[in-house]
């Protein structure tokens, strides 16, 4: 007996509107379609009874794939909706390949919706690859093709497709009842016949009956009609409601959206901040649209923001940039970088320690090493291929190129007795800078050992050396770059003292030696070729304060030493190797190298984790709390830093910092952020005192305003950054703008005039000898007052092509002038603030009445800008409200009011007609708006845009000039996505950084 499964049939489909309609129609006609009389399936069945289409019969789950084989193993048929969107679909590829994988392709079904076959059917249904046997055994892989079985629904409206469903559905039943499909077909034609003359003869019966009473039904009809009307209204009424609370509840769901946004956008900054930028754009994606034109949740500026600083798009000035997490199943200890920063080793408290690629993140390698140990004891790269480390009995040679794990075991003479001093209590210490020799010790011995062969070059039993001392163990090894000199340090346990030893390796002759009263784990050494530098805690006091000291190797003297007010924790050289810094829990001493002169000193106030020397040439401190400065050899004048593109958040613990890459380790952090040096991007503007005062229409020309120096001013090709022109004849109170077709002329206006100058040949070309007060909104016309600023003045509108006057407007004037702001929108629209009445009017230059008025606004607190180059302007309330009009015909047209706007009260409003775009922008935002003043674009500096590139210059609070491309909307995400490439945080980082899925 054939096995009786739960569904006739499966439908497969892509959730989009046409494959569901086609799904949802497809499945009522098979479910309600019935054999005719007379026809005897083979399978027993007279209807199809039930057909599984997931929206309908999956249960509420967070796991589909469960349901989704439940029905497809308790099912007779697969019908397959195809349209050019169903092989983009892993979810039906899935469902088709687990249909073939249980009852092969026979029961397939395909229904053909939409495009052609060749785009529309899955890789699946029509071919697949098999094994052949070749005659000598052998076997190769073919491809045969397949022609599915398929009805074609298409058609060009839903109408035409629910027709053309009808043979779709014969078709697949013929097949679901074993039946011939013309046969099915003929029978199904007669039952229709049959059923049409039976209609008919009802309808003549019915209609003569119909004839008797339809008199009598007249007048209930009539009082039916009246109530039918009734309940319509209570029925439109209702619907009226419904839509209410629909639009309602989508209120608030864009608000709540909204909020949600905000919420991530301002978190960006702590997940930056160490370093997670992954889980940043993860988060961040949770709440954008997939464009400009996704509307399911709520565009926001402040999230598109902080996704230009989580992409380190518009940041020219930082330093270092987050680029990816090491992440570790325990907190972690330590961590060192390859010579060539393209490997990563991570240990962990667990004893884990972990090699990475710093390029491609990949894992090369993960060992077992002793967990109270760090880097220079318990593992060290040898160099960029060859790795040593300590798991606690023995040291291991790893080999990254063949991927070799050796135990390195070392031997006298057979004849003596042999041994193997790699065991517990083994220390590894600093390979030197040619990666030849590292230094190893084991109880009392130091064996230097060379790393291409793993031989024992010297070694040295400290028992012979100091038989006074019942326990010799060195706490730090050092060599000289050229192998010469050997450095190490002893502790006395009676007298608690430090016993500073140098060896001169080559002749086994001991060159210096001297004891220092210091009992202290963390102190220092370092070799500048024969000069060895060594700082120490002091024991006798506390270990709160400590010394430094130069050795001459040569010699066997003291050079010079100091004492530091705190304990020294690090020591840097310059690139020269003349400046020596030591850094010592937040202080910080530079001395002359050769002399031991104190060029300077800093107290940051916060505990030191790393200095380095920057790409300058100067000293600079990370700090534990995050935060960066440069330390100056000489002086103490201040200089900028900025090396994260977003300061830390969290205490740091240690950082390395190594050719173009730094890593940090966070304290008790179960993870490691690595950051990448920025390219530099060229600064146009050198001169920190001078700023960019205006450019012209398309930004190819901006204008420098003078150094305090001298009254000299610069015009600027802006695409290249050369100077075209400088004067030294103007004012240095004067305003600038760019005007007449924004390539020729630079007005000047001031109490004493409007003068235009031609800036290629420095030459005055229009002088209006009246008192400047605005420029139109297209920078043709200027509006000026007739002789001086009293209500007795004329409002006078000037060309500026010529100079010649265009119009004078006298009932503007007649109260005090200082009581009025007044704007030029073109040379016939003047728009006026009353600080008297608060009220903001718009006048025709040939009427006293004005156009437009509205007094909701409080001077000093709001701030009114008109658009250039268009006839709009924006009103911006200090409470955060912007508000766009339009001029058209001699209307006031509000055309948008944004709530919460992040902008200023200094702000600037473009129009680009070539773009269809406004930009506003002021001194830390700026926007770009579509032509309804809806936000589109969101930046976190003002702007100078390029039209004709499609980039622009952002101005820093240095003064510097950088140019950038410009990137949509539509690009960030884009970039975002494919930086993500598919990642998904973990649930614990999910929960820990707050971060919301969004359900799609």
């Amino acid at each position: 007996m054939a096995e009786v499964r739960k569904y006739d049939a499966f439908i497969s489909y892509r959730h989009s509107e046409l494959d569901k309609f086609v799904a949802t129609t497809l499945q009522r006609k098979l479910e309600t379609f019935t054999l005719p009389k007379g026809v005897t399936s083979k399978t027993g069945k007279k209807r199809i009874e039930r057909v599984f289409r997931d929206q309908d019969e999956l249960p509420l789950s967070s796991n589909l794939s469960e349901p989704i084989h439940l029905a497809l193993n308790n099912t007779d048929f697969l019908i397959v909706i195809c349209t050019p969107r169903l092989p983009e679909s892993k979810w039906c590829e899935e469902e088709i390949s687990t249909f073939i994988n249980l009852y092969g392709r026979e029961k397939i079904l395909a229904v053909l919706a939409e495009g052609e076959p060749s785009e529309s059917f899955p890789p699946l249904l029509t071919g697949e690859d098999y094994e052949e046997t070749l005659p000598d055994g052998s076997k190769v892989t073919k491809h045969r093709s397949f022609e599915p079985l398929a009805a074609d629904v298409r058609g060009k409206s839903n109408k035409e497709i629910r027709k053309k469903l009808d043979d779709a559905v014969l078709r697949i039943a013929a097949s679901i009842f074993e039946l011939n499909y013309d046969d099915l077909k003929q029978r199904h034609r007669e039952r229709k016949i049959r059923r049409m003359f039976s209609v008919i003869s009802s309808v003549a019966a019915a209609f003569m009956l119909f004839s008797a009473v339809c008199i009598g039904l007249m007048a209930k009809i009539m009082n039916q009609s009246t109530m039918i009307m009734e309940q319509n209204k209570e029925i439109t009424e209702k619907n009226n409601e419904i839509q209410k609370q629909n639009a309602l509840i989508e209120q608030q769901y864009q608000e709540a959206s909204r909020s949600l946004a905000l919420m991530t956008a301002q978190n960006i900054d702590n997940l930056l901040g160490v370093g997670r930028r992954d889980d940043a754009l993860f988060a961040l994606r949770q709440v954008m649209p997939d464009s400009v034109n996704d509307s399911s949740i709520p565009y926001t500026e402040q999230a598109q923001e902080a996704l230009c600083k989580a992409l380190g798009v518009y940041d020219p000035n930082a330093l270092y940039r987050p680029n990816h997490v090491y992440e570790s199943d325990s907190s972690i200890n330590d961590m060192l970088l390859s010579p060539d920063s393209k490997k990563l080793a991570i240990l962990s408290s667990d004893g884990k320690l972990d090699v990475y690629d710093t390029s491609s993140y990949e894992l090369l390698g993960s060992f077992k090493s002793t967990l109270n140990y760090g880097t220079n004891t318990s593992f060290l790269f040898a160099d960029n291929d060859k790795f040593y480390y300590n798991d606690g009995e023995n040291i291991h040679q790893y080999t990254f190129k063949d991927k070799k794990d050796d135990i390195i075991s070392f031997y006298e003479d057979e004849t003596t007795n042999s041994f193997s001093f790699l065991k517990p209590s083994v220390n590894l210490y600093t390979i030197i800078s040619d990666s030849s020799y590292f230094v190893a010790t084991r109880k009392t011995t130091i064996y230097l050992i060379n790393s291409s062969d793993n031989s024992i070059v010297k070694e040295y039993d400290l028992k012979e050396y100091y038989p006074d001392i019942n326990s010799v163990s060195p706490s730090f090894c050092q060599l000289s770059s050229d192998k010469k000199y050997l450095a190490f340090e002893v502790y006395s346990g009676s007298s608690r003292n430090s016993l500073l030893t140098i060896f001169d390796i080559t002749n086994d002759e001991k060159v210096f030696e001297k004891t220092f009263d210091s009992f202290s784990t963390s102190n220092l050494a370092l070799f500048s070729d024969h000069i060895f530098i060594y700082a120490y805690s002091s024991y006798d006091s506390g270990f709160t304060s400590g010394a430094v000291y130069t050795i001459d190797c040569e010699k066997g003297s003291i050079i010079w030493n100091h004492d530091t007010d705190q304990c020294p924790y690090f020591l840097t050289l310059s690139p020269n190797h003349d400046e020596l810094l030591v850094s010592c829990y937040t202080k910080a001493y530079s001395f002359d190298l050769n002399n031991g002169n104190l060029y300077n000193t800093n107290d940051s106030g916060t505990k030191i984790v790393f200095p380095y020397t920057s790409s300058m040439g100067y000293f600079e401190f990370i700090l534990q709390n995050g935060t960066d400065c440069v330390f100056n050899y000489y002086d103490d004048s201040p200089l900028q830093s900025n090396t994260f593109s977003i300061q830390p958040t969290s205490t740091i613990n240690k950082v390395l910092v190594q050719r173009d890459i730094m890593v940090i380790l966070f304290n008790n952090e179960d993870f490691v952020s690595q950051y990448t040096q920025t390219q530099d991007r060229l600064s146009l503007c050198i001169n920190k005192e001078e700023q960019v005062k205006m450019t012209n229409y398309d930004g190819t020309k901006f204008m420098l305003a003078p150094s305090q120096e001298e009254y000299k001013y610069a015009v600027y090709d802006a695409i290249e950054g050369k100077v075209l022109s400088t004067t030294k004849n103007l004012d240095s109170e004067d305003s600038f703008v760019f005007v007449g077709d924004g390539n020729q002329f630079i007005a000047q206006g001031n109490q004493q005039g409007v003068k235009v100058y031609d800036y290629t040949n420095n030459t005055l070309k229009v002088s209006i000898d009246k008192y400047f007060i605005d420029y139109s909104n297209d920078y043709n016309y200027v509006l000026c007052s007739s002789n001086s600023l009293n209500k007795d003045s004329i409002l006078e509108i000037y060309s500026l092509e010529d100079g010649k006057l265009v119009s004078s407007i006298d009932f503007l004037t007649t109260n005090n002038f200082f009581d009025y702001e007044y704007y030029l929108i073109d040379n016939n629209h003047i728009m006026v603030f009353s600080e008297n009445d608060m009220t903001v009017s718009l006048y025709s230059c040939s009427s006293d009445v004005p156009l437009w008025s509205v007094n909701k606004y409080i001077k000093r607190r709001d701030s009114i800008v008109t658009c250039d180059f268009d006839s709009s302007f924006c009103i911006v309330s200090a409470a955060g409200t912007a508000e766009y009009y339009k001029i058209i015909d001699n209307t006031v047209v509000l055309q948008n009011t944004l709530y919460n706007y992040n902008l200023s009260l200094d702000h600037h409003l473009i129009y680009y007609k070539e773009k269809h775009m406004y930009l506003i922008s002021c001194s830390t935002y700026s926007f770009f708006l579509n032509e309804d003043f809806v936000p589109t674009e969101a930046l976190s500096d003002g702007i100078i845009y390029l039209l004709n590139e499609n980039s622009f210059f952002y101005v820093t609070l240095e003064r510097n000039v950088y140019k950038s491309k410009y990137y949509s909307y539509d690009e960030l995400i884009q970039m975002a996505d494919e930086q993500l490439n598919g990642y998904t945080p973990s649930e614990k980082v999910k929960k820990r950084y707050n971060i919301t899925v969004r359900e799609k």
